[in-house]
C-alpha cells in the first residue's frame, strides 16, 4: 500500500510539473495556440473601408480586392516570409470576402513622382499606376504600438537567382514587400479597351497588370495552400490567355506586344463599402515619435533581461574605441542589433535624428542611456538607498564588490522564480554588469544608485520594483503584493508555552541554521521572552516534522513535553497523502495532525483556518481539541 501511495504521488508531482511548465509557456506567449490566436486576433480585425459617394475609386481609398471567379479576397500573411532574402511575405486570396478585416483591405496610394499616377484623393482611371499596399491596423508595431511602414504588393521576374515561383501554379510569385519600387507598382487596366481613360467605377471589373513584367495579377480556383487561416487561393502573376478571342487591332494594349487576359482568373474588383456608416473610422494610431520608438527599444530590453539596459550601455562603452563618449550611425545601429533590439530604417533614422541635434552624424552615449532610463519615481530611489544601507555597515558610503556578491540573493529574481534561469546565471549576469567609476572594486552609494536606475527601465510597475528589491537585499516590510517573503521566518516558543512565527528583519548574510545568532538577532528586534526557536517554515524546514497525535486521552501537557509519535516524512510526499491522512484522521473521532507548515485548520471544523507562516511545501496544520477545548500548543492562537 505504501509503494502505491508513493507512486501516485511521483504521478501527482509529474502532472503538476506538466501543468507548471504549461503554465509557464501560457504566460509567455509561447505557445503555438496561444501565438496563432493572438495573430487571428490582430489579423482578422474589422476595419472600415472607403463609401464612394461619386460612384468612382480614387487614391487613397480603402478597399478589398475580390477575385471575380472564385469571390476570394487579396489578403496578407505579415508573419509568413516567403523568400528568405528579401523577407517578401505572404499574399493569398482569403475565401471570405463579405467582412472587411486587416489583412483583407489594401489601399490604392499614389505612385510618388510618376507622369501615369494621378495624386492622393483623385479619381483613379483605367491605365493609371497605383501601390496597392496593407492596412495601417494590420502594421501596429506589438511592442511600440506605433503604425509601421506598410508592406507593398509585389511582384518579380521569374529569372534564376531573380524571381521566384509561384509554389502550386509555377507562375511569377507574388507577395508583399517591405520596399516600394517598379516591383510594386500596378496598372490598373479595363477588360473593355474603350474604357481606357475613364474613372474606375466602385465594385467594377478591373484587371491588374504589373508594371515591370506585364504579366496580369491572377488566381487559380484550383490552387490553394493552408495557412494559420485556412485554405486560402495561391496568388500569381500569370496571363490567361483565350486563344479563341485574338487580340483586337484598336486595341491599347496592341502596343505592350501581349494579348489582354481575358479568363476570369485575372479578373478582380475594388469593392468599396455599402453605406458612408462602415466607412466611419474611429481609429486612432499611436505617432510615430522618437519616445514611441524609444519605448519600443525600452521594452524589448525589459523582455530580454533585468539587465538588458546595461548590458547594452556597457556595450556601447566597450564600442567607443576613443572614449569620447559619442557613437555614429553605424556604431549605434549594431549595438542596438547586438542587444536583441529590432528596429526599420524609418524608425533609427527618426531616433538618431532626435539625438543627433548639432548635425554632425554623432550621438551622446550617455544622453541615450538617460534617455532610454526615463525618470526614476522617488518610491524606487528610497528602496536602492535603503537597500545600499544594509550593505554599507560603517555608514561611511562605501562598499566593496566582493561584500555585493556575497551578500546578494538571486533566488527571489524574478526570471529565477518562473524557471526561467537558474541563481547560479543571475549571480554571473548580475556581477557583470558593475562598471564602478574608479574601477577600484568599491560602490559608492552614486553608483549603486546607476546601477538600479538601469535595472528599473525594465520594470513597468513599481511593485513589481519593489517585491523585487526587498526579497533580493532582503528588506523587511512591505505590504499585499510588495511583501518582503526572503527574510527567515521562525517558530518562537515562549516560557509561558505560547508560540508565534517571528521574521528575522535583519538575516542578510546570516547564517540561516544558526540557532543562536538569530536568537541575538530577535533579541535586538525586542523580543527576549524565548524559550526555544525552531526554523518551521524556513526553506530550509522542507523536510518538515510530522507529529501524529490522538485525543484521548493525552493532556496538552504532556504534548508540551514532547511526549508523542514523531515521523520524518518529505514536504512533497506529505503534501501529497495529507488529503488522506486527514480523513483517516477525522474518522477516529477528531484526532489531528501538527506539521510546521504553512496553515492551520481543526478537522472537527471548531476553529477556522488562517495563515501561520510560509514554508516550501504546501502542508496543513490541524489543531488538536481536547476535553477542555484547549488547542495544542504548536497551532498559533486565534487571536
Amino acid at each position: 500500500a505504501a509503494l502505491v501511495l508513493i507512486r501516485w504521488s511521483e504521478d501527482i508531482s509529474l502532472e503538476e510539473a506538466k501543468v507548471a511548465d504549461f503554465l509557464l509557456r501560457k504566460s509567455r506567449g509561447k505557445l503555438l495556440l496561444s501565438k496563432v490566436s493572438a495573430k487571428q486576433g490582430k489579423y482578422l480585425q474589422k476595419v472600415p473601408h472607403s463609401y464612394s459617394s461619386d460612384g468612382a475609386i480614387h487614391y487613397g481609398d480603402t478597399i478589398m480586392l475580390v477575385h471575380e471567379d472564385s469571390g476570394a479576397a487579396l489578403s496578407a500573411e505579415p508573419s509568413e516570409v516567403v523568400h528568405a532574402e528579401s523577407q517578401d511575405t505572404l499574399a493569398s486570396g482569403a475565401h471570405d470576402s463579405r467582412t472587411p478585416t486587416a489583412r483583407s483591405t489594401l489601399v490604392l496610394q499614389p505612385v510618388p513622382r510618376d507622369a501615369s499616377s494621378g495624386r492622393e484623393g483623385e479619381p483613379l482611371l483605367f491605365g493609371q499606376a497605383v501601390y496597392l499596399t496593407t492596412n495601417p491596423s494590420l502594421r501596429v508595431d506589438d511592442e511600440s504600438g506605433v503604425v509601421l511602414n506598410p508592406l507593398f504588393l509585389a511582384s518579380y521576374p521569374v529569372q534564376p537567382h531573380i524571381g521566384r515561383k509561384a509554389a502550386l501554379t509555377g507562375h511569377q510569385m507574388v507577395s508583399f514587400s517591405n520596399k516600394r519600387g517598379s516591383h510594386a507598382v500596378w496598372f490598373v487596366r479595363a477588360p473593355n479597351a474603350s474604357l481606357e481613360g475613364t474613372p474606375v467605377p466602385a465594385n467594377s471589373t478591373v484587371v491588374l497588370m504589373h508594371r515591370a513584367t506585364n504579366e496580369a495579377l491572377a488566381m487559380d480556383p484550383k490552387c490553394a495552400a493552408p495557412n494559420d487561416f485556412g485554405r486560402e487561393l495561391e496568388a500569381c502573376c500569370h496571363n490567361y490567355r483565350t486563344k479563341a478571342r485574338p487580340l483586337p487591332i484598336d486595341s491599347p494594349l496592341a502596343d505592350l506586344g501581349i494579348a489582354p487576359p481575358l479568363e476570369s482568373f485575372n479578373m478582380f474588383q475594388f469593392r468599396t463599402a455599402d453605406s458612408p456608416a462602415a466607412a466611419e473610422d474611429r481609429r486612432v494610431f499611436k505617432e510615430r515619435t522618437p519616445e514611441a520608438v524609444m519605448d519600443k527599444i525600452r521594452s524589448v530590453l525589459g523582455k530580454r533581461s533585468a539587465y538588458g539596459l546595461r548590458g547594452m550601455a556597457r556595450a556601447f562603452r566597450i564600442m567607443d574605441d576613443g572614449g569620447d563618449g559619442v557613437l555614429d550611425r553605424s556604431d549605434l545601429r549594431f549595438g542596438l542589433k547586438d542587444a536583441g533590439v529590432t528596429v526599420t530604417d524609418e524608425e533609427f533614422d527618426i531616433v538618431f535624428r532626435y539625438f543627433d541635434r548639432s548635425g554632425d552624424g554623432v550621438v551622446s552615449l550617455d544622453e541615450f542611456v538617460r534617455a532610454l532610463r526615463g525618470p526614476m519615481e522617488p518610491r524606487r530611489v528610497a528602496l536602492i538607498d535603503q537597500a545600499f544601507d544594509i550593505l554599507d555597515t560603517n555608514c561611511d558610503g562605501r562598499v566593496t564588490l566582493e561584500d555585493v556578491e556575497k551578500l546578494y540573493d538571486p533566488s527571489w529574481h524574478p526570471d529565477v522564480r518562473s524557471g526561467r534561469r537558474s541563481g547560479r546565471d543571475v549571480l554571473r549576469e548580475f556581477m557583470s554588469m558593475w562598471d564602478t567609476q574608479e574601477r577600484d572594486g568599491v560602490v559608492t552609494r552614486d553608483e549603486f544608485r546607476d546601477y538600479y536606475a538601469d535595472v528599473s527601465s525594465s520594470f513597468d510597475s513599481t511593485d513589481q520594483f519593489e517585491l523585487m528589491m526587498r526579497n533580493a537585499w532582503h528588506i523587511s516590510g512591505g505590504s499585499g503584493a510588495t511583501e518582503n517573503t526572503s527574510n527567515l521566518r521562525v517558530l518562537v516558543t515562549r516560557h509561558n508555552g505560547l508560540q508565534t512565527v517571528e521574521e528575522v528583519k535583519n538575516d542578510l548574510g546570516m547564517d540561516r541554521k544558526n540557532i543562536a545568532a538569530i536568537t541575538r538577532a530577535l533579541e535586538k528586534q525586542g523580543i527576549t521572552d524565548i524559550r526555544r526557536v525552531e526554523l518551521y517554515g524556513s526553506e530550509e524546514a522542507c523536510q518538515c516534522r510530522v507529529q501524529f497525535y490522538t485525543m484521548w486521552p493525552w493532556p496538552t501537557a504532556g504534548l508540551q513535553d514532547g511526549n508523542d509519535a514523531q515521523r520524518s516524512i518529505s514536504c512533497a510526499l506529505v503534501c501529497s497523502l495529507m488529503p488522506i491522512v486527514a480523513s483517516y484522521l477525522a474518522l477516529l473521532g477528531g484526532a489531528g495532525v501538527s506539521t510546521p507548515c504553512c496553515r492551520k485548520l481543526n478537522i472537527d471544523g471548531s476553529r477556522e483556518y488562517k495563515d501561520m507562516y510560509g514554508c516550501a511545501g504546501r502542508i496543513l496544520e490541524f489543531g488538536i481539541p481536547d476535553t477542555g477545548g484547549v488547542i495544542h500548543p504548536g497551532a498559533p492562537d486565534d487571536t
